[in-house]
């Protein structure tokens, strides 16, 4: 994130007040890009969308705007959708040139097809509780930003359905996790806040903590996930370790395939001194305790 700090005040600076009256104002929850350049905008309140094909962001607004009679308004945009075609300059844009939040979700979909169908503010919420339960790693627009910019120039974003996971680089080419690495993938970008990991037999297992250390010794990145687990079998807790440990071991085998950083990889090789293109060996330890 560090290499955002100054980009994140541009738009800051560009979403001022004026003596626009609000009235005037189109507000827009939800923006969809396709190709070069079609844009789909969906306002608050506003079933399906509206959709433009332009030669730019910019002026892909301004017609926006003829049609609405009004200035269009994305600073409060909650939901970014996006297809991999030609998305990298049109997302950049968005948030250079028109202030779009660092915080707004990004989903990968087809942006016109499903704006037409489906209300953004319920996307956005479903996609809010996955993150706050544990299901998904949590990503935005600022973390898309900031993976693209990295030596991997791929970023995580979730699928329509906010289960699924792609690995989207900015020339718009995607990888789709499988099912094992998207659940690895959920302890290896950060500690999620999980309370419960059912086992392959349905049985559950009670969560107290997980805490995920990162760090590099001897050229290689090494991620240690720790569980604190209650009411468990010894059998139990050796069949939760492997559950996992094949889970993370898949999310960076398919990462590295790709050839993708999307859990840090380059940030501890900086801070060790470590050449980070290409990507060094990741090995992943995972421990259960009681």
């Amino acid at each position: 994130m560090k290499r955002l700090v100054c980009l994140c005040l541009l738009p800051l600076m560009l979403t001022g007040c004026g003596s626009e009256g609000f009235a005037d104002r189109t507000y827009t929850r939800a923006i969809g890009l396709h190709g070069a350049l079609q844009m789909c905008v969906q306002g608050f309140e506003q079933e399906g969308c509206t959709v433009t094909d332009a030669g730019s962001i910019g002026e892909a607004l301004q017609f926006e705007e003829a049609a609405a009679g009004g200035r269009i308004f994305t600073g409060h945009t909650e939901l970014l959708c996006v297809d991999g075609s030609g998305v990298g300059d049109a997302v950049e844009a968005l948030f250079l040139e028109q202030g779009i939040s660092p915080g707004c979700k990004v989903l990968y979909t087809r942006p016109v097809a499903y704006l037409q169908q489906h209300d953004a503010a319920e996307t956005v919420h479903s996609l809010r509780m996955a993150e706050r339960s544990g299901l998904l790693p949590r990503t935005e627009l600022a973390t898309v930003l900031e993976e693209w910019l990295g030596v991997g120039q791929t970023a995580l974003v979730p699928v329509e359905g906010c289960r699924k996971l792609v690995l989207l680089r900015q020339d718009g080419k995607t990888t789709a996790l499988s099912e094992q690495a998207c659940e690895g993938m959920r302890y290896l970008r950060h500690a999620p806040a999980v309370t419960n990991v059912t086992l392959d037999d349905g049985t559950e297992i009670g969560i107290d903590r997980i805490r995920l250390r990162k760090t590099a010794e001897d050229g290689t990145v090494r991620f240690t996930v720790k569980l604190r687990v209650r009411n468990a079998s010894p059998s139990q807790c050796s069949a939760l370790h492997e559950k996992l440990r094949q889970a993370c071991e898949m999310a960076v085998r398919e990462m590295h395939t790709a050839r993708a950083d999307v859990i840090g990889v380059q940030e501890i090789c900086e801070s060790h001194g470590i050449p980070a293109d290409p990507l060094p060996e990741v090995q992943v330890r995972v421990e259960v305790q009681q």
